[in-house]
């Protein structure tokens, strides 16, 4: 995800696609999104139409899937954005993360902060969590509160 929104020459089109449903799943309200998919493509050497643009979000808005899989050569390899690092390994030499989705999580598991996000702590026992929600439910279920 880093390297796409870094910016591309190719593969912009697939790259909407991919950030648009990674920001959904990552629990992002939709008109952030939309921002951060419209700044990206501001920032393109060619950016894409903005009709093209709105016209993916709108589909993605309306009908909810994952990212593409990491072995999808056509997603990723092909546009040189797929660069295993050792959290895609996991210490080892096989890559273990099929989704980019997953990358995150693992991350957060390591005990990494994955930056982008605030991470919201627990007043009790100053445990992290990614959203305001997941915080709740963890003081409901822990300290019932």
């Amino acid at each position: 995800m880093k390297l796409i929104l870094g910016g591309l020459e190719d593969g912009r089109k697939r790259s909407v696609f991919t950030i648009a449903n990674f920001l959904r799943l990552m629990n992002w309200p939709w008109y952030e999104i939309e921002e951060k998919v419209i700044e990206w493509n501001e920032k393109s050497k060619q950016p894409l139409p903005r009709n093209i643009i709105l016209g993916q979000l709108r589909w993605n808005q309306q009908n909810s899937m994952n990212p593409a899989n990491c072995d999808v050569d056509t997603f990723y390899k092909s546009i040189g954005v797929c660069q295993p690092d050792s959290v895609c390994k996991n210490n080892t030499n096989k890559i273990t993360i099929k989704n980019p989705i997953n990358y995150p999580f693992r991350v957060m598991k390591k005990g990494k902060k994955f930056p982008g996000r605030a991470v919201y702590k627990c007043s009790v026992c100053n445990k992290g969590f990614r959203s305001m929600k997941s915080l709740n439910i963890h003081k409901a279920r822990m300290h019932g509160q």
